[in-house]
């Protein structure tokens, strides 16, 4: 069977490379559609043909026309759309590095359906937002431009026309102006939107979208110290607070998502820009404390034990500040722009506590921290137009807070020590340990903004 499908390949491999220059080869190459608005506000299209110093040449229902340069005011470049191919193709990456990583317990197996189904639900957003990117139709405005921006674009149009790119660079020289009609006025240059966004000095931008820390599951665990000791009136020699020795821990899923961030930033310069951040975390469980106590009766000379702890949710809001290098300024020429950054600012930390497994525990009030949170990010934007943007972002942020120990009461049973057959029931005062909370983690990111 395998040498049979082996020779089939074979077969078809070489009735590939047989037909297939032939038939590359007899096609011929075809240009880009446009669309050219005129000043007069008339629109032509056909397939871009050639690109000449003061013209376009298209093919325009089966005849060849031209335009000349003076004449034109909105270059378009039709592309198909991309949306459904490439969300296909991001879901398929996405499921299989997802499951991939379960496979090879990168996350907890109870969750590994659900962590499967989000790396495709990622990877179908990163399809969609890439495909509209994609098959967005390219527009640049001829009128108003200097004449060494248009010359720069023409050179790039060339790669779209059916002759092929310019070897040389264009002649620099002004278009002659049109012949007006004898009966109707000459219309004024009326730049669009988009050159109108382009020409003036955007400097506020603003950006949103989600956020997802990634690596593997981690489980931090570490002892520290706590105590107990009883409230009511007890046999003499039992009053004596007792020391515990509790292990604390967190749980970091992979499922977390950061909402946001939300930013705000302002040029300093062409390619500085001063920025500010908001960022508010998803609540995730996984910060616990339990120990075990235990005490020796001396009524009856018999050990008893119970377990006390607690258990939170931990979420956090951060406002960072910072500054962000990017490679060049927008326009409707440069649309790939890529940046580096650096921010720092207070973060608010909660703990809120969740009902203990056993019951015995009451509900704890939730505890609030600010500390410090900073964040390095290299991001990449891609300009739809130079007023709007899509992009993803890589980056690590670091956030680590420290909640000091706690006091609590509550009733416990005490059971005795092995056995369990004996039992005493003690009002206890409880003395929780300090309790680390780490969020630091690399993350990617996707978002979109405007310039305004």
């Amino acid at each position: 069977m395998k040498t049979f499908a082996a020779k089939l390949a074979a077969c078809g491999l070489a009735a590939f490379f047989l037909f297939a220059p032939a038939g590359l080869s007899a096609k011929e190459r075809r240009g880009a559609g446009l669309i050219v608005t005129r000043l007069d506000g008339t629109q032509a299209s056909g397939e871009l043909i050639a690109v000449r110093p003061d013209s376009l040449l298209l093919l325009s229902d089966s005849r060849d026309l031209s335009i000349p340069l003076a004449e034109v005011q909105i270059v378009r470049i039709v592309r198909r759309s991309r949306v459904w191919p490439y969300a296909g193709i991001g879901g398929a990456i996405g499921l299989a590095g997802m499951g991939l990583l379960m496979a090879q317990g990168g996350g907890d197996s109870d969750y590994g359906t659900e962590y499967t189904l989000l790396g495709g639900g990622i990877g179908v957003l990163a399809g969609v937002i890439a495909g509209i990117v994609k098959g967005v139709d390219p527009v640049f405005a001829v009128a108003g431009r200097p004449q060494a921006e248009i010359a720069r674009y023409l050179i790039k149009l060339s790669a779209h026309s059916r002759e092929g790119r310019i070897k040389e660079p264009l002649p620099q020289q002004a278009p002659t102006a049109p012949v007006p009609r004898p009966s109707v006025a000459p219309p004024r240059p009326r730049p669009s939107a988009a050159a109108q966004a382009s020409s003036q000095d955007a400097r506020l931008r603003i950006a949103l979208g989600p956020s997802f820390p990634f690596g593997s599951q981690e489980y931090r665990t570490s002892s520290a110290s706590g105590s107990f000791r009883f409230l009511e009136e007890v046999p003499p020699g039992e009053s004596n607070p007792y020391a515990v020795s509790f292990s604390r821990g967190q749980v970091k899923q992979l499922r977390n998502i950061y909402y946001g961030p939300v930013s705000l930033a302002y040029d300093l310069t062409d390619r500085m820009a001063a920025e500010i951040e908001l960022l508010v975390s998803g609540a995730a469980p996984g910060v616990w404390t339990i120990g075990e106590m235990a005490f020796m009766s001396t009524t009856d000379g018999l050990e008893y034990t119970s377990s006390a702890g607690s258990d939170y949710e931990t979420s956090f809001t951060s406002i960072l500040a910072g500054l962000s290098v990017r490679s060049k300024k927008p326009s409707a020429l440069d649309r790939h722009i890529f940046e580096l950054g650096g921010a720092a600012g207070p973060a608010f930390v909660r703990l809120d506590e969740r009902p203990w497994t056993t019951g015995a525990t009451p509900r704890l009030p939730g505890l609030r921290k600010i500390c410090l949170a900073a964040r390095i990010q290299a991001a990449y934007d891609f300009h739809i137009v130079p007023a709007f943007f899509v992009g993803a972002a890589v980056g690590y942020r670091y956030l680590q807070a420290d909640f000091a120990g706690s006091v609590y009461s509550a009733v416990f049973d005490f059971l005795e020590a092995g056995s369990g057959e004996n039992m005493l029931t003690r009002l206890t005062e409880v003395t929780l340990p300090v309790r680390p909370v780490a969020w630091s983690s690399p993350y990617f990111g996707l978002r979109c903004g405007f310039r305004i």
